[in-house]
């Protein structure tokens, strides 16, 4: 017949099997959030990109109509030269200066213009691409939460029922301690190493040292609570 030490060692072995489990399936399911949350932000600054490029073109077609506009009006200044249609020979010459002038910085800004437009697309195309690539990723990571995870929580019902199994044989204080330790404690079973109680660091003493070894009485650590076991007994 099993004794408390030996339903200790059981019920832990099995939580920490079911704390594995549960582990994954958390990383698995904070895998999927950020993979989602950078899908997002990828299909957001596409929109913003592609905005920015409905500005760029807008631009791009005011300055092309600039350009229409101010050749058509040297074109007909020059004609009124030769046709001495105007008075003032040397204001027109000056005027058809300062319009060319300012034809010139308007060419540079449209080409700069034309520049940002194929950075902004290659940017877009490569950023496209990598949405591409998060949603393959997250697929296969939506498979295996569904597939996978199904069997972890499967098999996490299992252990849990397993685990009833062995309340029978525990006294009543003992098991309460475990239940209540295990919802929250990280180490539930703490193994003596060299008279130190390893989850906590503090020393035992030689008295609870001994009879943890006898594996007979039931001893917690009195710092951290832990149910304290044998160095040797493997439970890692």
């Amino acid at each position: 017949m099993k004794n408390d030490y030996q339903c200790l060692i059981e019920l832990w072995k099995k939580e920490i099997v079911i704390r594995k489990l549960r582990n994954q399936l958390i990383e698995w399911k904070d895998s999927i959030g950020r993979r989602k949350l950078d899908c997002g932000r990828q299909q957001q600054e596409i929109l913003d990109l592609e905005n920015e490029l409905k500005k760029i073109r807008i631009s791009a077609n005011d300055l092309e109509n600039y350009f229409q506009k101010t050749e058509k009006t040297i074109v007909r200044l020059r004609d009124s030269i030769s046709t001495n249609a105007l008075g003032d020979y040397e204001t027109i010459l000056k005027q058809i200066e300062q319009m060319g002038a300012t034809k010139d910085d308007k060419e540079m800004e449209y080409l700069e213009l034309l520049e940002t437009q194929d950075q902004k697309k290659q940017r877009q195309g490569t950023v496209k691409m990598q949405l591409e690539a998060q949603k393959r990723r997250l697929s296969v990571e939506a498979t295996r939460w569904r597939t996978e995870g199904a069997e972890f929580k499967t098999q996490i019902v299992a252990l849990k029922q397993e685990q009833t199994t062995v309340f029978p044989f525990m006294n009543s204080r003992v098991l309460a301690t475990y239940q209540h330790l295990a919802k929250e404690h990280p180490q539930v079973l703490s193994k003596i190493n060299k008279g130190i109680c390893s989850s906590c660091g503090v020393n035992i003493p030689l008295l609870i040292q001994a009879d943890v070894e006898d594996k007979e009485l039931i001893r917690n650590c009195s710092t951290c609570r832990a149910f304290l076991i044998s160095f040797y007994e493997d439970c890692s």
